[in-house]
Parts: structure tokens; sequence; C-alpha cells
């Protein structure tokens, strides 16, 4: 009994890695049960070379180096997030032609349908990136059954508000360094 015990958890384990791994690579030929393989994990090590940022352009100066790329995205975003409310003449709307239609402006500011909700839940691929709260599409479309109703009544608050939650608009942004291991 102690040895099925000691097994099953073992491939409980397995997989807990391979979906470790799965996320990490996320390639849409991976579709079931792919080893960890050393083809997997080279695959790996180049998304992780194509993510590496080596230099960035500000005003037209090249700033390279990690600490100094740092310091230029966090002034950048520092300065986009910090301007003040800044006044914008609407006047220029009056030159764009009025394309929509009163029928499909009413289509398009009627609130969702539950059927709407759903579809664009199950549009979005199941192995995405999880999201600030740590669930990825899959979490809510293997789950829908129980929280759907929760999740139209949420889309359609946000829907018929004037404003987002502040949950919604915040910004996380995360420099992680790239150290190497050898």
């Amino acid at each position: 009994m102690n040895l099925n015990r000691a097994k099953a958890e073992l491939v409980v384990h397995h997989k807990v890695v391979e979906a470790f791994w799965k996320q990490k690579a996320n390639p849409k030929w991976q579709l079931k049960g792919d080893e960890n393989t050393k083809y997997f994990h080279s695959v790996v090590r180049g998304k992780r070379k194509l993510l590496n940022i080596h230099r960035i352009n500000v005003d037209g100066q090249w700033v390279e180096g990690r600490d100094n790329i740092a310091i230029a995205a966090v002034n950048f975003y520092q300065d986009l997030f910090n301007s003040g409310n800044l006044d914008i003449d609407m006047s220029i709307m009056n030159c764009i032609p009025r394309l929509i239609s009163d029928d499909d402006n009413i289509m398009l500011l009627a609130e969702p349908s539950q059927e709407e909700v759903r579809n664009a839940i199950f549009f979005i691929n199941p192995n995405s990136s999880a999201g600030p709260d740590g669930f990825n599409s899959l979490f809510f479309q293997k789950t829908w059954d129980i929280i759907g109703d929760d999740m139209v009544n949420m889309v359609r608050v946000v829907f018929n508000s004037d404003q987002m939650p502040r949950f919604f608009t915040n910004t996380c942004l995360v420099l992680i360094p790239k150290i190497d291991s050898s």
C-alpha cells in the first residue's frame, strides 16, 4: 500500500514538473505528453535569450547595461503614469465622419449577454499566461459551471459603471535581473 502511494505521488510530481516546463516553453507543437527532453529545454533557453533586453533607445540615445536600462524604464513609466490631467481639445472629433449607425451603436452599447462573456473566455488559448491573480484561462474554462454567473456579473458591473475598479487598472512592472547560474 505504501509502495502504491509512493508511486502515485511520484506520478503527480512528474505531472507538476511537466506542467511547469510546458508553461515555460508554451510551444503550440507540444500538445500532450511530451517529455522534458534536451530539445524541449533548448527551446526554453532560446525563448529566454530572445526575451533578454540588451539595449533600449531613450530620446535618440541608446542605453545599455542592466542597471541603466532599469533606471530608464522606471523613469519612463513614472513620467507616463504621473502625468497630470491634460486638457484635450475634442473639437477635432467633428472632422471624423460618422460610420456607425444608431442601431449599431445601440447594439455595441448593450449589456453583454452570458453567452458573449462565455464565448470570450472560451476563445482565449487555455495555455495562455496567467493573469495578476495567478490563474490562466484554462482555470476559468474548466470552472465555468461554478464561477460563470459571477464572471458574467463582474463583466456587467464593469461594463455599466463609469470607471473600472482599481484592481483592473493597476500596473505592476517587474524587472527581473538575468543572472548566470554557471
